[in-house]
């Protein structure tokens, strides 16, 4: 699907939106803050069940849909409890292994039964650190391999052996024990352990066998490049293995490695400026993997390669998929069609259509029958007529760096002097990607128009850009940020006087340290979870993770050495929690109590400085909220609060 690029002249603009119009009836805050009905859909190998996560009472919920009777099984119950759920897997045609929201690792029918909890049996034969998928035949739930990370002490060892786990039973055993460095696994097509990831500071190499017992040998160090590198798959024969890496112009693709030859093929699909397979992004909408690629499940045979551009491709190297997605790309035109699940046999597709207005839904397509049928609405409630287009942009830093991102404006406000909303994304190593987004969407129901940036250090657009944002958190990032608003002003676009910044993570960090190093371009901001004292988490980081060479090595490169004394004190000095002083408009801190990746106490120390400087920030911390944006009656909460303090500092929107 094709998008339409905003232009520096404002062509598409004027194009796309139309000339205001009366005020519709304000959309209630929850629509936006409620959870979707239906994600992480998957077809079950034999085609007749689809599983699929909803929310129950605040909490994702594994369930089943009889695709014959259309009956669902809504929330599988075991031990007088709904199953909880992060993620999960078929492994066979009646079963699936999840993941569950408290730490667990659990197993259930597609009917509802035989629910097992393995965690009492973890604990007694192999500690509790089962976590990641190794191999499943999807025909055998007996055999499954997990990575089982052991404890030293209370801390938990970064090397996994790897074990057998019996879905049915719970019981496990050890199939692979760990050398000692091998930071993850692979196994081929039969389910024998024949690939070994090791990683040595920044760089990362790969150990092989041919098979099982056989001697491990060094296969290739793919140096620094691939710090981030992980299995892509094998193909069917299990002599070409597929990697990711940087091409020859610095952008992230899938490549064939010949294990014979020990060499790489040509790249199998490139499309300079982005990324095809960076293994490195995390990118996924409704729990799809956005950059990845994609297996068949009975032939395993490279079928095709899921990856974004300004909005999310699907390119198929399968004829008959290729035609498939052709036609339904035909039946859907200006949504993106993803097939995200296929049965063994390849001729039940499900398909996951959505677009930056439509937050999506889900269709099952029988090849065999010729017919196609929708399954349900991911937010039914949501009226794409009443959301607002996201169109892509582009403009220049100060120094001349091409920056991309995203400008949506509410409907029927025009195209100028509008009150603005600069969203600033997570990471800072991530990116804004074109699709539905409750935030925006909420926003521009209220009449402001937002901006999202991918600054240098963003994933997605090459080696190079990410580069170019290493050690520059309150340097270069920050100047990138400033200069996207700034072209906002230039094109008339964004009132001057009317401009707020918000962000989550990383995001809420930008938020308050614009805040504080731009005055004047902001009235306000809105940070979430927002990193306030940078050598405070460093060092915490290093602290708590398992592996601390790596992690030090890790962000040292990227972000500083909080034991470095020159780094320290730079990231000291670009650290919110000392430069409240500086921040004279009014500021909201948003913050979960549960968060364990931007510790609670990060929040509490940045409210402390800004009441110490007398600008006591408007606050909303949570009690069972981690590391995300709120949700259900939470989000409601927020987004409530949220439009009064926007209403209040940067006047309404409509």
């Amino acid at each position: 699907m094709k998008v339409p690029r905003l232009s520096c002249l404002l062509a598409a603009l004027v194009l796309t939106f139309p000339a205001p119009g009366p005020a519709a009836e304000r959309i209630p805050a929850a629509d936006f803050a409620k959870s979707a009905e239906l994600s992480s859909a998957q077809l079950s190998p034999d085609g007749q069940y689809m599983a699929y996560v909803f929310m129950q009472d605040g909490w994702p919920q594994l369930s089943f849909l009889n695709l014959a009777t259309n009956k669902a099984i809504r929330g599988a119950r075991g031990e007088g409890h709904y199953l909880t759920t992060l993620n999960y897997e078929w492994i066979s045609n009646e079963r699936v292994l999840t993941y569950t929201y408290d730490g667990g690792l659990a197993s259930v029918n597609r009917d509802g039964n035989d629910f097992q909890d393995f965690r009492s049996l973890q604990r007694r034969q192999i500690g509790e650190g089962i976590d990641g998928m190794v191999y499943t035949s999807r025909q055998d739930a007996s055999r499954v391999l997990m990575n089982n990370f052991r404890a030293d002490g209370w801390k938990r060892v970064p090397f996994p052996d790897v074990v057998a786990v019996n879905a049915l039973t719970g019981t496990a055993r050890v199939e692979e024990k760990n050398p000692g460095n091998v930071r993850a696994w692979a196994a081929d097509w039969s389910g024998q352990v024949r690939f070994g990831l090791i990683r040595e500071g920044l760089n990362t190499k790969i150990i092989h066998r041919d098979s099982a017992g056989k001697p491990w040998g060094e296969l290739a160090d793919l140096g620094e490049q691939a710090a981030k590198f992980t299995f892509a798959g094998l193909d069917a024969t299990g002599r070409t293995m597929y990697v990711t890496r940087p091409d020859a112009k610095g952008y992230w693709t899938l490549y064939p490695f010949d294990l014979d030859q020990r060499r790489f093929g040509e790249p199998l699909l490139q499309n300079e400026p982005y990324d095809i397979v960076s293994g490195n992004s995390g990118l996924n909408y409704a729990g799809v993997a956005l950059d990845a690629p994609i297996f068949s499940p009975e032939r395993h045979t490279l079928l095709g390669i899921n990856y974004v551009a300004e909005s999310p491709r699907q390119r198929w190297f399968d004829p008959v998929l290729a035609a498939v997605q052709k036609k339904v790309d035909e039946l859907n035109p200006g949504l993106v069609n993803f097939i995200v699940s296929m049965d063994r046999t390849e001729k039940q597709l499900l398909i996951l259509s959505w677009s930056d207005q439509n937050p999506g839904f889900y269709s099952l397509l029988d090849l065999t029958k010729q017919k196609m049928r929708v399954i349900g609405q991911r937010m039914p409630w949501i009226k794409p007529a009443e959301m607002a287009p996201m169109i892509p942009i582009e403009c220049k830093a100060r120094d001349g760096l091409l920056l991309r991102g995203y400008v949506t404006l509410p409907v029927g406000r025009g195209q100028k002097n509008l009150p603005f909303v600069v969203l600033v994304h997570g990471g800072p190593w991530a990116r804004d990607v074109w699709g539905f987004d409750p935030i925006v969407q909420f926003l521009a129901s209220r009449g402001y128009a937002v901006l999202q940036i991918n600054y240098r250090g963003s994933t997605g657009y090459g080696q190079n850009l990410m580069d170019r944002g290493k050690k520059e958190i309150g340097g270069a990032i920050q100047d990138d940020i400033t200069d996207a608003v700034q072209w906002t002003i230039a094109k008339g676009i964004a009132d001057p006087k009317r401009i707020a910044i918000m962000g989550a993570s990383y995001g809420g960090y930008s938020t308050l340290f614009a805040l504080a190093r731009a005055p004047g371009l902001y009235r306000c901001g809105v940070a979430l979870a927002a990193v306030t004292d940078w050598p405070a988490l460093l060092k915490q980081r290093v602290e708590d993770n398992d592996d601390e060479k790596l992690a030090q090595t890790y962000w040292a490169d990227l972000v500083g050495d909080w034991e470095d004394s020159k780094d320290r004190e730079r990231l000291a000095a670009v650290s919110p929690v000392n430069l409240a002083r500086d921040i004279k408009v009014p500021v909201y801190l948003v913050h979960g109590r549960r968060d364990k990746t931007v510790p609670f106490s990060q929040a509490k120390a940045m409210s402390s400085a800004l009441s110490a400087a007398g600008n006591s920030p408007k606050t909303l911390f949570i009690s069972d909220l981690g590391h995300s944006w709120p949700s259900n009656d939470y989000g409601t909460e927020f987004l409530k609060e949220l439009e009064a303090f926007l209403a209040k500092n940067l006047g309404e929107g409509r």
